[in-house]
């Protein structure tokens, strides 16, 4: 089952490397960022909910405790770093969100230690410090001196405010695993999966609502919506419930270097499909991101204790 749960957290996070290019083109093709978010939330909840309500018949078992954990990821772990990352962007730039980000796996190592008293292991810090590395090299691009390696417009000060929300952003996507763990250990993932994305539109409807007020349809809107509905059906859904499912067998901490796979996953569909130029940064940082996956993956076998799953 182990293999199983390494499987799936690395076709999650493939499937999170893509979100990057589907969110952008739906963009491109007219919609505004929060519309992407919350159209792809509301997708995920109109898929999941016929799915719940068949196998269930809505009779989900949940303590008050476990409710009010849930509404926690939902709204905090999991819609508010959508929208921060939303206003960061405009705040900072790109690139600046795209390192920022990188913060996420060591904040799972943080609050898996600090949560679940998960104990750290001398190769799960190795690995998420080469993949690290790795993936800063991916993002990067060309390595021609020791000068191209420092982020310039990371360190500018008119970028200060809204770098401190990017920084904010990517430590509330840490929370996730190590607060949803107790309960994946519990209940179906995809049970987990309808909840959290429905309590996720309760800060990101707010947003999409204020965007609507200057936002002008397109002729590529068709174009768009099929972008944002990918994101919901694909990344929102599918994705989801494999993360959860990973987390019933997984450490959460042992799950964080695999986070790096998605800007390597990023790159090469710049390079397939946005005709970008394959970088020496992208091809160095790439081995090593695959070098830590297979670090962690093979000597972190002591999982965390089987628990029966809710059926």
């Amino acid at each position: 089952m182990r293999a199983a749960a390494v499987l799936a957290i690395i076709v999650a996070n493939v499937l999170g490397g893509l979100s990057y290019h589907w969110s952008i083109r739906a963009m491109e093709c007219g919609l505004e960022p929060g519309m992407v978010s919350a159209i792809r939330s509301i997708c995920a909840v109109l898929v999941l909910g016929p799915w719940v309500a068949m196998t269930t018949g809505w009779r989900m078992r949940y303590t008050r405790a476990e409710w009010v954990r849930l509404l926690i990821i939902g709204i905090v772990a999991t819609g508010f770093p959508l929208v921060l990352g939303i206003i960061g962007v405009r705040m900072s730039t790109p690139s600046n969100a795209s390192i920022l980000t990188l913060l996420e796996p060591a904040s799972i190592l943080l609050f898996s230690w600090l949560l679940l008293r998960e104990r750290i292991r001398p190769t799960q810090i190795i690995g998420l410090l080469i993949g690290l590395a790795g993936a800063y090299l991916v993002l990067i691009g060309n390595v021609t001196s020791w000068n191209s390696l420092l982020p310039r417009d990371l360190m500018e000060s008119q970028h200060a405010r809204g770098n401190m929300i990017l920084i904010v952003h990517a430590v509330l996507w840490g929370i996730y695993s190590p607060v949803i763990k107790p309960l994946a250990n519990r209940h179906r993932a995809i049970d987990l999966a309808f909840i959290i994305m429905l309590f996720s539109l309760v800060p990101m409807l707010p947003l999409a609502g204020y965007e609507m007020k200057t936002w002008s349809r397109g002729p590529d809107f068709a174009q768009a919506v099929k972008y944002a509905v990918l994101l919901g059906v694909l990344v929102s859904v599918f994705a989801t419930i494999l993360w959860n499912f990973s987390l019933q067998h997984l450490r959460a901490s042992t799950m964080a270097p695999f986070v790096f796979l998605q800007p390597l996953v990023g790159c090469v569909m710049d390079v397939f499909v946005r005709d970008k130029p394959l970088t020496t940064g992208a091809i160095y940082g790439g081995v090593a991101i695959c070098l830590a996956v297979i670090l962690v993956t093979y000597t972190g076998r002591s999982a965390s204790t089987p628990v029966e799953v809710a059926s």
